[in-house]
């Protein structure tokens, strides 16, 4: 039982496992030793060991560094790591990587943009390459809203502004719906929309989209709306007009 857990772990891990996962997943220390022994298992760094019949890769040996890191040293996130890797690898080289981890579902798409907006504000290295890629590969939206909601809510907490509620809805005083609003600080009476290609550009929302908002305005809220470019281009300036509104607030 052991050994079909530790060689599923390593399937998912391009070949890979540390020794606290083989032990934890049902190996004895002696079970180990013997795999190394026989030539089964290759060291690969120290207390991290790779399946022989997996040829190393790019991917393995970097993963096999970051499992070798003892306990109490930080380590990126894998989506840190993906754009450290774009400031210094080739462009094909960064595609095939960020093929890899969606493939074997280590990260989503979201992800990845939410590392990139979060440090494209700081002018990182690798931003423009990763960005570039990723523009490559989506379509007209990229992601779910529902998604880029959270996306959105984790950059401005990030940005030090407190977490905007998700998905909230402003009522009258009978308790009539106003509206249900992608994003809001309800003290500040403020509400964000995050509008799309694919739900805003048609003739029902070019009517209704603009009704809300009146109605919401009329009822003391102030409406910020933001776009897909705003979140993955213009971070900074997303979350200074938040912020410069909520103080005004």
């Amino acid at each position: 039982m052991g050994e079909e857990r530790v060689l599923r772990r390593m399937k998912r891990q391009y070949g890979i496992v540390s020794r606290e996962q083989a032990l934890a997943d049902g190996l004895t220390e002696s079970q180990i030793k013997y795999r190394l022994r026989t030539g089964k298992w290759a060291t690969e760094a120290r207390g991290v060991y790779r399946h022989a019949a997996v040829s190393p890769t790019s991917l393995s040996r970097l993963l096999a560094v970051c499992l070798a890191q003892r306990r109490g040293v930080p380590c990126t996130g894998l989506s840190r790591t993906v754009l450290d890797l774009a400031a210094v690898v080739s462009r094909k080289r960064l595609d095939r990587t960020i093929d890899a981890v969606l493939r074997d579902r280590q990260l989503r798409p979201s992800d990845l943009y939410g590392v990139l907006a979060s440090h494209a504000r700081r002018g990182r290295a690798g931003c423009g390459a990763l960005r570039a890629s990723l523009e490559a590969r989506r379509g007209d939206d990229p992601v779910p809203l529902s998604e880029w909601g959270r996306m959105v809510q984790d950059l401005l907490v990030e940005a030090g502004l407190g977490p905007p509620r998700l998905e909230y809805r402003i009522c009258r005083a009978d308790g009539s719906l106003i509206a249900q609003v992608d994003l809001a600080y309800p003290r500040h009476r403020l509400a964000i929309e995050l509008d799309s290609v694919r739900y805003h550009l048609n003739r029902e929302s070019f009517v209704s989209d603009p009704r809300r908002r009146n109605r919401l305005m009329v009822a003391g809220w102030n409406v910020l709306t933001f776009t897909w470019d705003d979140y993955i281009n213009r971070p900074a300036d997303l979350c200074s007009t938040v912020a410069v509104t909520l103080d005004s607030a």
